[in-house]
């Protein structure tokens, strides 16, 4: 079943101009790949270049895994011995991979070596006393776990009552109380320090074979990777450097299985993540779900390319069994919510059949939510037996809603996102379906039941190149952790559009920017959105992934549509500063600037455009300003009321071709998000424009120069705009004043002075963080990264050098004061300066020399 279009609610990433163009020039990339990084959280050039670049040297010591060490010597122990190993594994796909990734590496090490994998119908999930009797029986007495057994609490009683060595490898979250093993390693276990937590199952396994020495560890990625992407596994930290060199390694692989797996699910190299999540892991999870996965490791195993091709083969008619019986039951699933009465399935859905299969209806509740977007639920009844998989919606803590009504479930378990469960009786399915719609009622509000819609960046259309696209291609592989960057664009005019695809569910659009005629329409393609078609002439901002398309020797850009919508002038910025630590709106060169004022100043405080055109068209010295005012004035009207007026102000003054302004915004950050609205203006304006931010040279082009208060300039100007109140009274090389703050101005201002000018709570704060566990200069540089609030880095930078001046820090960063001595504040330059510009804006008072022109 195709799945179907619905409309989302956009959710823009907090966009830092400012940091995004320090770091592009710093990488050189383009500002957009530069915000992309950012929203990664990779916000300085060695953060982002490491992830750029990952290779082995990023993969941690598997000896900082707790009982690793353990674990180690137990096996080499066995391995000296000569006795037989028993690798214990789950039946989806990371567990397959993982089984299959440990008996290789223990065969390279010598080892006498067998697996055994549970069978989902007839024993459930992970360790069973009935499996370690059966292994027990055939001569096994050391067992090693992988993608299982943190839970095993009581198995691993029965273990050693039978007299088996029990070493355990899961990733799994544990619960209250650890199995009394002689090892367990796993990452998330609460003693464990190990600094990246997100290792699936086969990754653990990995990092035994590491551990071990196994000769053969670094060939064994191309099954680690294929088992990390089917777990939905995050795709940062080592996880980035185990599937980028894997991914390489599965389109390569000697493996007979492997090559036969990616014969019959059509993948061709240069294999891709997705490539692995939807198509060879599914195959490999069929198994699981369907019969049993022994097949999945042999397949691995394998070194006889035509017992290969026979069991990937099965593993596609399992997949296909497992498509058919999914696409029925999703059918009646449906059909059978659609049925409901709709207080029953306003907020969340419950929906129960006959028969249903266990292994697919967790898929299937998934399905469901996808057309839904609810807190969905699906149950098969067999008899008196109602069992179900559950799935949830952000807002929405399945695992904690399932909790209130536990007197309805035999037992069930989960987590925020997903859950299974059993029902007492198939009575109960009533009031179950009431209760979760009363509890998703009082949880949810109606916007958490519209899908949402992650945006990285707006964008204008002629940004999009091969050379962004090439840039952002280096962030793959995409995945969980790391999506495929989504783009938006708004004021987009629909040249042309048809639906396309078998059955005309698709659409291909032609778009171009509103009013630019001569700019040659740009392909878009949305799957499954033929319904949402609009007409030729509509003006509509997209969400889209940018791709070079080629077909028949011919590439182009193509926009792969994720969603759309009418035009609504561009998306709010919402900045931060946290990158421009080398502004400084006190520093000494700025308050010795020369004193003086232009000789002619223009009030345009607070006004609207009609007010912004009589104050420029009264501005008599201005090159060309009442021509300009006219023209805004026929182009926009009187109210003005299509666009900022004041951005329209900036954008008419330089349009004389000997003019020159320079823009004085409230901080870094400001100036560059005023940057980007002004190239958003259009391209006339946007050649015009030229950013500087602390740190870098006066920029000697552009007629429109954007800067923070407390950079000083040298010019020429011919006119200096102060677009936010200034900190000081400085001297401006111009002609002329022009002033454009208003009341929402000065407010934007004072919480701008908060971050290089902290007050005493914050130094407060800072102090007792400084007190708490090591102050060395490393950890200090952690706890403040870790500091929450978009400013408060910057804020606590500031606190740093008011405490050196002070001398209650040395020049390492480590406190130095006595306990019981106390510092007076007021011996801070810094910290007074700041106090000082804040008791100034804190009265409102008036700019020196700006009377009305």
């Amino acid at each position: 079943m195709a799945r179907p279009y619905r409309p989302k609610r956009w959710r823009p990433e907090p966009a830092d101009p400012a940091g995004a163009r320090l770091l592009s020039r710093q990488l050189s990339i383009s500002p957009v790949t530069a915000q992309v990084l950012i929203n990664r959280g990779l916000t300085t050039p060695e953060a982002a270049q490491a992830f750029l670049t990952p290779g082995r040297d990023r993969i941690h010591d598997p000896f900082l895994l707790k009982d690793m060490r353990e674990a180690v010597d137990l096996i080499r122990a066995r391995l000296r011995s000569g006795g037989p190993i028993m690798v214990y594994g789950d039946y989806d796909a990371d567990g397959v991979t993982a089984t299959a990734t440990l008996l290789l590496a223990l065969r390279a090490l010598g080892a006498e070596v067998a697996y055994y994998i549970p069978d989902r119908f007839r024993e459930g999930y992970g360790l069973n006393a009935g499996a370690l009797r059966s292994i027990r029986a055939r001569g096994y007495d050391f067992i090693v776990t992988v993608d299982t057994g943190v839970a095993a609490v009581a198995e691993a009683q029965v273990a050693r009552e039978l007299g088996i060595t029990l070493v355990v490898t899961d990733h799994h979250e544990p619960g209250p109380v650890l199995p009394d093993v002689p090892a367990l390693v796993n990452p998330r276990r609460p003693d464990c320090t190990y600094p990246f937590k997100g290792l699936a199952g086969v990754g653990v396994a990995f990092k035994l074979a590491l551990a071990l020495g196994a000769p053969n560890a670094w060939d064994l990625l191309d099954i680690v990777t294929l088992g990390t992407v089917a777990d939905m596994m995050p795709l940062v930290d080592e996880n980035r450097a185990i599937v980028r060199e894997g991914l390489s390694r599965l389109g390569a692989t000697h493996r007979p299985g492997l090559r036969a797996l990616m014969q019959v699910a059509g993948v061709q190299p240069p294999v891709t993540a997705g490539h692995v999540g939807f198509a060879l892991g599914p195959r490999i999870n069929a198994l699981g779900r369907m019969s049993s996965a022994e097949a999945g490791v042999e397949l691995l195993l394998t070194e006889d390319p035509a017992r290969a091709e026979e069991l990937a083969r099965r593993l596609d008619e399992e997949n296909r069994a497992r498509q058919e019986i999914e696409a029925a039951i999703l059918e009646e699933a449906l059909a059978q919510a659609a049925a409901l009465p709709p207080e029953e399935r306003e907020y969340a859905l419950v929906l129960a059949g006959e028969g249903w299969h266990h292994g697919v209806v967790g898929i299937c509740a998934s399905r469901v939510l996808e057309v839904y977007h609810r807190p969905t639920i699906l149950l098969s009844i067999e008899g008196d037996e109602v069992r179900g998989s559950a799935r949830s919606i952000p807002g929405f803590h399945m695992q904690r809603a399932l909790l209130q009504m536990s007197e309805l479930f035999t037992r069930f378990g989960g987590h925020a996102a997903a859950a299974g469960l059993s029902l007492r009786g198939r009575d109960l399915v009533p009031e179950l379906r009431r209760r979760m719609n009363r509890l998703a009622a009082e949880w949810l509000r109606p916007e958490d039941l519209v899908p949402e819609q992650r945006v990285d960046a707006f964008v204008a259309l002629d940004q999009i190149d091969e050379g962004l696209i090439r840039e952002l291609e280096a962030l793959e592989p995409f995945g969980l952790g790391n999506p495929a960057p989504v783009l938006a664009t708004d004021g987009l005019q629909v040249v042309d559009g048809r639906a396309i695809g078998r059955n005309g569910q698709h659409l291909k659009l032609f778009l171009r920017p509103d009013g630019d005629g001569a700019a040659a329409p740009v392909e878009a393609v949305g799957w499954n959105m033929a319904v949402a078609m609009p007409e030729p002439g509509r003006r509509i901002a997209v969400a889209y992934e940018p791709e070079i398309n080629t077909y028949m020797g011919r590439s182009r850009i193509q926009l792969v549509l994720k969603d759309m919508k009418p035009a609504a002038g561009g998306e709010p910025f919402r900045l931060t500063d946290a990158h421009c630590l080398a502004w400084d709106p006190l520093s000494p060169s700025v308050n010795g600037a020369p004193a003086g004022f232009p000789v002619h100043v223009v009030d345009a405080r607070g006004g609207r455009l009609a007010g912004l055109l009589a104050a420029m068209a009264g501005a008599g010295p201005a090159p060309g300003a009442r021509e300009v005012a006219a023209e805004m004035e026929d182009e926009w009207g009187a109210d003005g009321e299509e666009a900022d007026p004041k951005l329209l102000y900036l954008a008419a003054l330089c349009r004389p071709a000997e003019a020159r302004a320079l823009v004085l915004t409230a901080s870094p950050w400001a100036a560059a998000a005023l940057a980007d609205r002004l190239e958003r203006l259009g391209p006339e304006t946007r050649r015009t424009v030229a950013l500087w931010l602390p740190g870098e040279p006066e920029p000697a082009a552009g007629r429109l120069v954007v800067a923070a208060h407390g950079q000083v300039a040298r010019g020429p100007y011919s006119d200096v705009v102060l677009w936010h109140p200034p900190y000081a009274a400085v001297g401006y090389p111009a002609e002329r004043l022009h002033l454009l703050w208003d009341e929402q101005d000065w407010a934007l201002a004072e919480e701008c002075l908060g971050w290089p000018c902290p007050d005493r709570d914050v130094l407060v704060h800072l102090y007792r963080l400084l007190q708490t566990g090591e102050a060395s200069p490393s950890t200090l540089a952690r706890r403040l990264n870790e500091v929450p609030g978009p400013w408060n880095r910057l804020r606590y930078e500031s606190g740093l050098a008011i405490f050196r001046e002070i001398g209650l820090l040395d020049g390492a960063g480590r406190l130095c004061a006595a306990r019981g001595v106390r510092f007076d504040l007021e011996a801070s330059p810094r910290y007074r300066r700041g106090q000082e510009v804040r008791a100034l804006l804190a009265a409102r008072q008036t700019f020196p020399g700006s009377a009305s022109a």
